[in-house]
């Protein structure tokens, strides 16, 4: 046969390749653009139940609660697993320069939030995907969820990088919210402030249940495995194994800030009441949970992942403020406080301290995560720093609290002295300086060794204190699998199924 018949039938083969190179190329290409359809059509006002089957219906959400639709008294449920992108190399997608990554559109926002029920039902969201820069807020699978639900959502694969209120699962929840048995495998990083592994900023009544955390979380100030802010609620059965960095202070493996009923202080640390506009009014009507129903409190918690930061870093909490509820005089002439406005000032005073009584502070709690900051710890290797008016909050957890224990392997307490404290707090004139010298941990909080927190004996410890407590916190069992680092978990773990 000659041999321009075989150049020719080379030449055809190799058009015939690179031509199906090219259908697939396109129907690739088709298929990633694809992602951007939005599918709200299983939506109707008749009905309070809706499941979602596929990411176009999930982003269809976005849609629709970012329009005004904030689903009041409804609930959204998962019915399967959802793949927002392919998660290849997802640790790296910070850099990514593919062009193929779908960017996810948080569901709810500032003026618009999410305020119904939404149910993972254990399914899982894979490949959730933020890089914003400066003008991010509220930033997460949802963004700002008030007097609402999220549960059972199972996040893996995730990158989230933004500036401020970033969280795994939500950027910022208010208003009796409650986030409980969810999880987080991934990475959040904020540019700014307010950053955890499931929630950024939780402020006004809360409840974050049966959540845990496995990503890398790293932020400016308040940062945390879990909430990087947290005011007034309930915290249970939570734990973080990720490496949680803050760049400065108030960051703890669980939680960066927790404020404990200070309303009366219009300072930078007693939480701003973001929300000023119609919305608070409505959700403040409406809300189905009051405030007298809540009970205050951190119990049944654990972190084993390395905490870092400059300053105020604790292997729980970074901060713990104090339950101060007398009207603060010294800001006065500085404009009216946003609770004064709406005149509820004394009976938000009345709730908090009566939640206080009922409540349980920092009972069941371990941490056996390596603690890393500029400046040493003082107190103990549970909560970083007290506040320099450091009684009110400890001596109510000497009256309030009750056994919680750090790894004699997480932190060397250092003593206090000048040269330890950050520049612009090494001068003070008495009686200040005398009260900082006689800072002190709680009588509760007790320092193991750390072998002694992988035994059995340790596992029966914490379980007396669950056979004499209800719900709703979970009993522990020692770690079998290895999982843990061979420290205790819980039966079952939170926030997995």
């Amino acid at each position: 046969m000659p041999k321009p018949f075989f150049l020719l039938l080379f030449c055809y083969c190799l058009f015939y390749r690179v031509a199906i190179a090219n259908d697939v190329k396109r129907e690739y290409t088709l298929g990633i653009n694809q992602q951007d359809s939005v599918d709200v059509h299983w939506y109707n006002t008749q009905d309070s139940v809706f499941e979602l089957r596929t990411a176009a219906q999930l982003r269809g959400l976005a849609e629709l609660v970012n329009t005004g639709i904030d689903f009041y008294q409804q609930e959204v449920r998962l019915t399967n697993d959802i793949f927002l992108n392919d998660t290849t190399g997802y640790r790296d997608w910070e850099h990514d320069a593919s062009g193929y990554l779908e960017q996810w559109t948080p569901i709810g926002t500032e003026e618009k939030p999410f305020c119904g029920t939404f149910d993972g039902r254990g399914h899982t969201i894979y490949g959730l995907y933020i890089n914003r820069g400066m003008a991010s807020y509220y930033q997460g699978l949802f963004g700002l969820v008030l007097d609402g639900a999220i549960r059972n959502v199972q996040m893996k694969d995730a990158f989230i990088k933004a500036h401020d209120h970033v969280g795994g699962i939500v950027g910022m929840i208010g208003y009796t919210s409650e986030i409980r048995g969810s999880s987080f495998q991934g990475k959040v990083i904020g540019t700014g402030h307010m950053v955890g592994g499931i929630v950024g900023k939780a402020e006004e009544y809360n409840r974050i249940i049966d959540c845990g955390n496995m990503g890398d979380v790293q932020g400016q100030r308040r940062v945390g495995g879990i909430v990087g802010s947290f005011a007034f609620g309930e915290f249970y059965n939570c734990f973080n194994r990720g490496h949680i960095k803050g760049r400065h202070e108030e960051v703890g493996g669980l939680i960066g800030v927790l404020l404990g009923g200070r309303f009366a202080d219009r300072s930078a640390d007693a939480g701003t009441f973001e929300w000023a506009k119609g919305v608070m009014r409505d959700i403040e009507r409406r809300r189905k949970m009051k405030a007298r129903e809540l009970r205050y409190g951190f119990a049944n918690n654990y972190n084993i992942g390395t905490v870092t930061g400059e300053d105020k870093v604790g292997g729980l909490i970074g901060a713990f403020l104090s339950f101060a509820l007398q009207h603060d005089t010294t800001n006065s002439g500085q404009g009216t406080d946003l609770l004064d406005v709406f005149g509820l000032r004394d009976q938000t005073a009345i709730s908090v301290r009566s939640a206080t009584n009922r409540g349980t502070f920092f009972a069941n709690c371990y941490n056996a995560g390596e603690i890393s900051a500029r400046f040493p710890v003082y107190t103990d290797g549970l909560i970083g720093h007290y506040g320099w008016g450091w009684r009110p909050a400890v001596y109510l957890l000497d009256e309030r609290g009750d056994s919680c224990f750090w790894s004699d392997s997480s932190v060397v307490l250092a003593k206090l002295e000048t040269w330890h404290l950050p520049r612009d707090m090494r001068s003070f004139e008495l009686p200040q300086a005398k009260d900082i010298y006689s800072l002190r941990s709680p009588k509760v909080f007790e320092e193991l060794a750390d072998d002694t927190m992988q035994t059995k004996m340790f596992v029966d410890r914490l379980n007396i204190w669950i056979e004499k407590q209800k719900q709703p916190f979970r009993r522990w069992r020692a770690d079998q699998e290895h999982i843990n680092r061979g420290y205790p978990i819980f039966e079952p773990e939170g926030g997995l199924p």
